[in-house]
């Protein structure tokens, strides 16, 4: 099993090391859709500590964007990229379409605002190349 956990800050993650967690998720307040007080520069330098700690690291971009944010998310992926992150957990398709075109070796993990619902949804993520995905946010196993 792998134990995935999101964290806010680098204080725990010598105890996440003990706890066998596998990978970290962490999100700055711009691209992602969590509540943190996480700016690019200090989710960068959250970024470097978690791969410094030999976990993997997923990154939140998963809130929607405008046409007009684009370009600015594609320089935010090409940082991500540079700073060797694992995955991107992402909601809007554009993520995934700028990591194909942009050429990005980053996993992609979709987490999208309503439910996968049935095997045909998971098999066409497949198909495009995602990594994963969420089938729900909110249904316990």
């Amino acid at each position: 099993m792998k134990y995935i956990v999101a964290i806010k800050s680098d204080s725990c993650l010598n105890q996440l090391k003990q706890l066998q967690v596998n990978d970290v998720i962490v999100s700055d307040s711009y691209y992602s859709s969590s509540i943190t007080d996480n700016d690019i520069s200090k989710t960068i330098e959250l970024i470097q500590k978690v791969k410094s700690a030999n976990l993997g690291c997923i990154v939140r971009v998963d809130r929607l964007y405008d046409q007009k944010e684009i370009e600015e998310l594609s320089q935010y992926l090409l940082l991500l990229e540079k700073n060797k992150v694992d995955a991107l957990l992402f909601s809007d398709i554009a993520v995934k379409v700028l990591v194909d075109q942009l050429k990005l070796s980053v996993k992609t993990i979709y987490a999208p605002e309503t439910l996968l619902t049935n095997y045909y949804d998971i098999e066409l993520l497949k198909d495009n190349g995602v990594s994963g995905c969420v089938i729900s946010k909110d249904i316990p196993y």
